[in-house]
């Protein structure tokens, strides 16, 4: 698929597998608790003081949210999972991490997407066809504005689907709309290039010159 093309509608096993990952991805959540205890400096030790023991609490009598899962939301107990389909055909998932400071965790969008873009090399990107979110609300909850913004960034068009299952999973309602829907009028890096001509207009358009194609 070349860099701009439309999106290739998905087959019912295609959707059936994305939708999977997804749920899979936000069911193996693993609520990762933990106490922290210290151990007092030595009288007189002027150097800094001896860093925390890490006790890792994961039996679930330990704790009621301790569960054997992969997603990592102990502050929130909000668990998501995403999955993306490539244009190779390969699927890769994500979830949710979150961490005491928490600017610091990342979405299971971003999650999922983020290795893609590093294991590739230039010019070879790839193309995403579709992503799935899978979270435990309904109506089922969408792709937080940074992630629209990140998903945006990566996509070749406005037309990349995205496909959000709630609590209820396939069994359920299931929401579709595109990354130009869910960010209209978005600013990317063709953004920049028209300022360095000299044009301070944007694009006014949804998912388009981002960095895999769509100039």
């Amino acid at each position: 698929m070349a860099s701009g093309d439309s999106i290739v509608p998905l087959t019912n096993e295609e959707l059936a597998k994305l939708a999977t990952l997804a749920i899979e991805a936000k069911q193996t959540a693993y609520y990762h608790f933990h106490t922290l205890t210290s151990e007092p400096t030595p009288k007189g030790n002027k150097e800094a003081s001896v860093p925390p023991k890490i006790k890792k609490t994961s039996s679930p009598k330990a704790h009621s949210h301790s569960q054997p899962q992969s997603s990592i939301g102990p502050y929130s107990n909000f668990r998501v999972g995403a999955a993306v389909l490539l244009s190779s055909g390969t699927y890769h998932s994500g979830a949710n991490v979150e961490v005491a400071s928490t600017p610091v965790g990342i979405c299971a969008e971003r999650c999922a997407i983020a290795p893609i873009v590093a294991s590739m090399k230039r010019p070879e990107m790839p193309v995403i066809r579709a992503i799935a979110v899978s979270t435990d609300i309904n109506p089922p909850a969408s792709p937080c504005g940074m992630c629209r913004q990140f998903i945006n960034e990566f996509a070749t068009t406005g037309d990349l689907p995205i496909y959000m299952y709630g609590k209820d999973g396939m069994a359920g309602d299931v929401v579709k709309m595109t990354i130009g829907e869910l960010l209209p009028m978005s600013f990317r890096r063709n953004d920049y290039e028209k300022n360095r001509e000299g044009t301070t207009k944007g694009t006014g358009e949804g998912a388009a010159g981002g960095l895999f194609g769509g100039e």
